[in-house]
């Protein structure tokens, strides 16, 4: 399950992952599928963790850098640790018109896996085939769908046999920007999207549909001049803990949580820069 947790995490979501430890890379390709505006030419996130334990804030966090062509697509991926050493770095090739080559590399510059993305003349992802050493069967294969007006309704997970693993659909509002997901039985949630009026993404909401229980909560403030959010905030909810339960947990923290409106869980803060 835990395979196959990252890798629909990396179909899936068109933000930049919350788990900065999980090594994979993100969905989107391009700053339009990252619900990035403006003419980006490189993006910084810096991700901020609480200790388990409740002890203390990580003073130093994960670092992750983005950088876009003239174009908008995502040319690569730097992830670093906390001490500053590098983690991974993804690369994606767009050498061939229909088609996106994302490589997976390590610390020592070999390949760790692969996914290819394969697109129609619209420019609509059509199919994603990720691909572990030796790259020769692909472990597994996402099918996407669309509506008549081009939104991406669905998609289907298979796994190296082509059994269905998992079949997600997407809700979209009157203006086109994405309302909800809901996540099959594999993941057994719904997560929601809340916009401000000006259109900027304010909220997402992530609940288990069979009791309703909020699993983790993101709120986005602070928004530059094109309306891309500056600060993101992921409140956890674990299972059977209340709210009271855990900010008594974490309380040994609120000092350093004060100077950013961090509760619990971690923050993210970005720096991004634009094409002249």
């Amino acid at each position: 399950m835990i395979r196959l947790s990252i890798f629909f995490a990396l179909i899936c979501f068109s933000d930049v992952l919350h788990a900065q430890t999980m090594v994979v890379p993100d969905a989107a390709l391009s700053s339009n599928e990252l619900d990035i505006r403006g003419p980006v030419k490189e993006m910084v996130q810096y991700t901020y963790l609480v200790q388990p334990d409740g002890q203390d804030f990580v003073s130093k966090g994960w670092k992750t850098i983005f950088e876009f062509n003239r174009n908008g697509y995502l040319t690569s991926e730097y992830r670093y640790r906390p001490d500053g050493g590098l983690m991974i770095k993804y690369l994606y090739d767009y050498a061939k018109k229909d088609s996106v080559i994302i490589s997976l590399l390590d610390e020592k510059d070999e390949l760790g896996d692969k996914t290819i993305l394969i697109y129609d003349n619209e420019g609509r992802r059509l199919k994603a085939y990720h691909y572990d050493a030796p790259f020769n069967i692909a472990v597994f294969t996402t099918i996407f769908k669309y509506d008549v007006k081009g939104n991406e309704i669905e998609f289907d997970l298979l796994g190296s046999e082509g059994q269905l693993l998992e079949s997600d659909t997407i809700e979209y509002n009157d203006s086109g920007r994405k309302v909800a997901i809901q996540m099959g039985p594999a993941f057994n949630r719904r997560v929601a999207y809340y916009y401000e009026k000006s259109g900027n993404l304010h909220e997402e909401r992530t609940i288990k549909k069979t009791d309703l229980s909020v699993i983790e909560n993101i709120k986005y403030s602070k928004y530059d001049k094109y309306g891309n959010w500056l600060i993101e905030l992921a409140i956890d909810h674990p299972p059977g803990k209340t709210s009271a339960v855990i900010n008594t947990k974490f309380k040994k923290a609120d000092n350093r949580r004060k100077e950013d409106g961090f509760k619990h869980g971690q923050i993210t803060k970005r720096e991004i820069r634009y094409f002249d």
